[in-house]
């Protein structure tokens, strides 16, 4: 396949505005597929330049390892001519941008790229969907790319096999958490705080309600509108009070709208909390 180099010349009066500019560089295999891709930058994320683009592993690691293009975006399909994603990125000694995955998978692969917090788009690319995850991209910033990577890879390859580890975003940076490890979140406005077995917390930048819909299969509960639990670590259900009590201590109200489902989960779930299930049974 083709590899297509582009060289801009600047004067004085746009070189601010090439400093600004988000660069970019796509790999997919599909003409057509480029085609589409960059007219729908041009039309929707008007601060993204677009520096080239290959279809084969061999031609987009020669694209990726020349100092003049320096991406701070690879849009990158996880099929090529030659290969897959997985084998270009492992191929490179280091990765200083970030990996925007373009996936006909759908469904799996969104799922794997929440886990990792890597950026994706379906196709048919929808423009909202694209303009949301070219802002994610903070140029300048330690992307941890690779280990991201690593954690999506582990989450497509292994579906539906139980996930161990996700990756969550913050203010200062990504932290890569053990799933069994977290106690409970709580909703702040936008944004969500984790709670860790181990004392920590981290406050992470995106809503509750995501977060929730990727552990809901791992046998966390919302029980409020404002927290989230992890099942295992409940020590106590107290039933007359309508609040849990975690293994950490801490106790939070289960919401009357949710206090039904909650107990059918437990029921289902046949776990025995408290001495001798008395706080677990709800009153006939």
């Amino acid at each position: 396949m083709q590899t297509h180099n582009f060289v801009f010349n600047f004067d004085d009066s746009n070189t601010r505005t090439y400093l600004t500019m988000k660069r970019a560089i796509i790999l997919e295999d599909n003409p057509m597929g480029v085609s589409n891709l960059k007219n729908m930058l041009a039309q929707n994320c008007e601060d993204v330049l677009i520096t080239g683009s290959t279809g084969t592993i061999k031609e987009g690691l020669k694209l990726l390892e020349q100092p003049e293009m320096q991406p701070d975006i690879v849009f990158l399909d996880i099929e090529l001519e030659d290969g897959s994603a997985f084998e270009l990125l492992d191929k490179l000694v280091e990765i200083n941008f970030e990996v925007i995955f373009i996936s006909a998978f759908g469904k799996y692969t969104g799922q794997a790229c929440n886990y990792s917090s890597i950026g994706y788009i379906t196709k048919p690319i929808d423009p909202d969907d694209l303009k949301s995850a070219v802002g994610r991209v903070r140029p300048g910033r330690k992307y941890w790319t690779r280990e991201r990577v690593e954690v999506f890879e582990a989450h497509f390859r292994q579906h539906p096999n139980p996930v161990q580890q996700m990756v969550v975003p913050t203010t200062t940076g990504w932290h890569f958490l053990k799933i069994s490890d977290i106690l409970y979140l709580k909703g702040d406005g936008s944004c969500s705080w984790f709670f860790m077995k181990n004392g920590r917390k981290f406050f992470a930048c995106r809503v509750l309600r995501e977060y929730y819909e990727l552990l809901s299969s791992l046998h966390f509960f919302r029980i409020h509108k404002s927290t989230v639990v992890n099942l295992n670590e409940i020590d106590v259900f107290n039933n007359r009070e309508s609040e849990v009590l975690m293994k950490d201590g801490s106790k939070h109200k289960v919401s009357r709208r949710t206090r039904p489902y909650f107990l059918a989960v437990l029921r289902k779930w046949g776990k025995g909390l408290g001495d001798g299930n008395a706080d677990f049974n709800p009153p006939d």
